[in-house]
């Protein structure tokens, strides 16, 4: 049985240790995404696009490692990552129309570059596809090059088990001309490599030991008596100066290049007002979560808080703390460093301790967070601001980058405070909430009803109400901590549409704020109560609940809701309820929207309540509405009949609808000619002849056109009769009978038009 189960072993083996470990790795660039794969040597590799991107290796059955990948993209360039084990293929989503290109940077190294706007939409057909060459040449006019030097193989056979290893001789695989090459390329190396040394020695980047680099280059010098051979020989480790780690960096060799690059973003960083910023080596939360589960890593690190002879473990309790903020419980992070005296570098763990547990700070600001740093304090400190003016210099990049570096499970907790911090003085459509909220969703599977709060916010203020409410009835039938606002949101948007709230939606409004009467929220849902009361007309429950004094409304949301019953009435048939509720809230003196107090003294007027309607005219406004207050004030004034206050209202107003109030304000106050004036201004020529007539001003009467006075224009213009004595003596004596007749006539009219009712009585 030996034989089939050797023959068996001999099958299988091969197959179980074929799959090779390819370690992918991330990072930002500010023009570019990079992605780096450590292949175990230097393989063939093609990028094709079919729907995504795919890259495929050759010769190899690749087990593709991304468990760190996406933690470090924060530019929305690659949308996800996904192995293909069995087919040694990597299949990248991105989310622009990008242009890619690949290289090797050393033999073990395989860059892919991704270049392009996030914001712009990868098309229907897809990113170019990518040039797929791996010459020299390309390695060398690379972006970024990285120079290592080239490793020089020897050709061997295959040893197995019991077999002796033997070595080809290398004259007999190549001719005379192929050596000479080999060894001409070896000394260009060698030069090359001596230079690449004596450079990072000059820089201070390596402290190399003493004849060390000396040589080998010129060979090894005689050592003197009784010195140690192993000490001066070349092969001595030499000392190296490690740089900072820094955000972004995920290259595993420093080389010439990466060195100028490091030591150019190492440079100190500084806020506008001086304040030096907080590197992001003290803020790299997204490296403090561990690699193990949560569970184990608390078990661990707890059991480690005191250590021998009870002696508390400071550096154990850093480490818990950071891990605890990592997964967001900021309550557990200041507790853990609640006896612990923390170094100065270290003294911003329990600001970030305090954010993470609710989004806010409610201690003193941190030195070295500021709006405008290029660090991830710009983040820090959005954070711990209450509200970021849109008149602050903020450093938006800083702060979608370092938000998009944390956690996925952190984004989606401390986002929503973010957007709100942001939102203060920013129109909602502003860029940098719009890729905050895309930021927040991004890597989460499922539905965090926070983020959905403010997507829904945005896709109303993008004008699609009805993906935002659908969003928020999500929220509310999850019937989650998040419901009440959700229910608050739904309610403000259907009132703005001036759409009718669901009875359903109302009272669970109503159950909702009697539940949360002692929360900050209860007043919110209080007041949503009332508009939810309004809008299907429940004037009188909806008054009560505003009068009521246990809804605990401030006076500004009072004034809210009141401004939006008020509108609500004037809009109504009910003539009742109208004027029951508009004479309730003029007694109240609330501070209410212009434009529904000017509607409701409008209609109040029109129904011959002036005082009531002078009650909501009472404060002075601005632009439009308030000229057509004061409009309204004259028109209550004349009703009242006080024609001078009328006319002090008009002052400095122009236009035919005032000219007609001062037209009525003048007759009014017997200034019959200004009045006549003002009409026959506005071709009015009835009126105008009315104050004419009452002016006694019969030459102007006489002038003026209209059907309605001709009688007293024929009296006014009749002319006496003619004293010459004719020889037709009977012929004028009948002219002048028919004449009186006429007069007699139109006296008779004349007097009954304007006959007097209330003249004193004859003694």
């Amino acid at each position: 049985m030996r034989l089939p189960l050797g023959i068996v072993f001999a099958l299988i083996l091969p197959t179980v240790i074929a799959a090779e470990s390819v370690i992918v790795r991330g990072g930002e660039h500010p023009t570019y995404t990079r992605l780096v794969l450590d292949v175990p040597r230097k393989l063939e590799w093609e990028l094709i696009q079919v729907d995504d991107l795919r890259l495929r290796l050759e010769g190899i059955r690749a087990d593709f490692d991304i468990q760190n990948t996406m933690g470090r993209l924060s530019a929305n360039r690659v949308v996800s990552i996904e192995p293909l084990p069995q087919k040694s293929e990597l299949l990248i989503a991105l989310n622009c129309a990008c242009e890619v290109k690949s290289f090797y940077a050393g033999p073990k190294m395989l860059v892919i570059d991704i270049y392009g706007d996030p914001e712009e939409l990868v098309t229907d057909g897809g990113p170019p596809k990518p040039t797929l060459t791996a010459d020299k040449s390309e390695v060398e006019n690379s972006p970024n090059p990285v120079a290592l030097p080239l490793l020089l193989g020897v050709n061997t056979t295959k040893a197995t088990h019991g077999e002796s290893v033997s070595l080809s001789p290398l004259r007999s695989q190549a001719s005379t001309e192929d050596l000479v090459a080999k060894a001409e390329r070896v000394q260009k190396v060698e030069a090359h490599l001596m230079r690449q040394l004596s450079r990072v020695a000059s820089q201070g980047l390596l402290s190399p030991k003493r004849g060390s680099v000396h040589q080998a280059a010129t060979g090894p010098t005689n050592p003197e008596k009784g010195a140690n051979t192993k000490e001066t020989s070349a092969d001595a480790p030499v000392k190296s100066v490690l740089l900072p780690s820094l955000n972004g960096l995920n290259l595993r060799a420093i080389s010439s290049i990466d060195r100028d690059f490091l030591l150019s973003e190492s440079t100190p960083q500084f806020s506008a007002n001086g304040e030096r910023c907080m590197a992001d080596s003290l803020l790299d939360v997204q490296s403090w979560a561990g690699t193990s589960d949560f569970a184990d890593q608390i078990g661990g690190l707890r059991r480690n808080l005191v250590g021998e002879f009870d002696k508390a473990n400071t550096a154990a309790a850093i480490k818990l703390a950071k891990t605890y903020i990592s997964f967001g419980f900021g309550v557990e992070a200041i507790q853990a460093l609640q006896d612990v005296e923390l170094p100065a570098s270290l003294s911003h763990l329990r600001a970030m301790a305090d954010i993470v547990e609710d989004g806010r700070l409610d201690t003193s600001a941190v030195h070295g967070w500021g709006f405008d740093c290029e660090t991830s304090a710009a983040l820090w400190a959005a954070f711990a601001a209450e509200s970021v003016p849109s008149g602050v210099s903020i450093n938006q990049d800083a702060v979608l980058r370092a938000f998009g570096a944390l956690p996925p499970s952190l984004r989606a907790h401390l986002g929503p405070p973010l957007y709100q911090h942001l939102q203060a003085g920013r129109s909602k459509s502003a860029g940098i909430l719009t890729k905050l909220a895309s930021l927040m969703q991004r890597g989460r599977s499922v539905k965090d009803p926070a983020v959905q709060l403010v997507a829904a916010e945005l896709s109303i203020t993008a004008g699609e109400a009805n993906v935002g409410l659908e969003t928020l009835d999500e929220v509310i039938a999850a019937n989650g901590a998040d419901a009440p606002a959700a229910l608050v949101k739904r309610i403000e948007t259907l009132v703005e549409m001036e759409a009718i709230v669901p009875a359903r939606h109302q009272e669970l409004a109503a159950a909702f704020a009697h539940e949360y009467r002692r929360d900050p929220l209860g007043e919110k849902l209080a007041k949503a109560n009332i508009l939810a009361l309004i809008s299907v007309e429940k004037f009188d429950l909806a008054y009560s609940a505003l009068m009521s004094t246990d809804g605990g409304l401030s006076r500004p949301n009072k004034e809210e809701a009141a401004s939006y019953l008020l509108d609500r009435l004037v809009g109504t048939t009910d003539q009742v309820s109208f004027l029951k509720h508009t004479f309730a809230l003029s007694e109240q003196g609330y501070q209410l929207e212009a434009t529904a107090e000017n509607a409701a003294a409008k209609r109040l007027l029109s129904l011959g309540f002036a005082e009531q309607a002078l009650a909501f005219l009472e404060t002075a406004a601005s632009g439009d509405i308030g000229r057509a207050r004061r409009l309204l004030r004259a028109t209550a004034a004349l009703d009242l009949s006080k024609p001078r206050g009328a006319e002090a209202e008009l002052l400095g107003l122009t236009g035919r609808d005032v000219e007609g109030l001062r037209a009525r304000a003048r007759a009014m106050g017997d200034d019959h000619k200004a009045a006549r004036l003002s009409y026959a201004m506005l071709g009015e020529e009835d009126l105008a002849a009315e104050q004419a007539w009452l002016g006694a001003e019969w030459d102007q009467l006489v002038t003026l056109d209209t059907p309605e006075w001709t009688v007293e224009q024929s009296i006014l213009g009749a002319k006496p009769p003619s004293e010459e004595i004719t020889s037709k003596v009977l012929a004028n004596g009948r002219a002048l009978l028919a004449d009186s007749t006429d007069l007699r006539t139109n006296v008779s009219e004349l007097l009954t038009r304007h006959e007097v009712v209330d003249a004193m009585p004859l003694n």
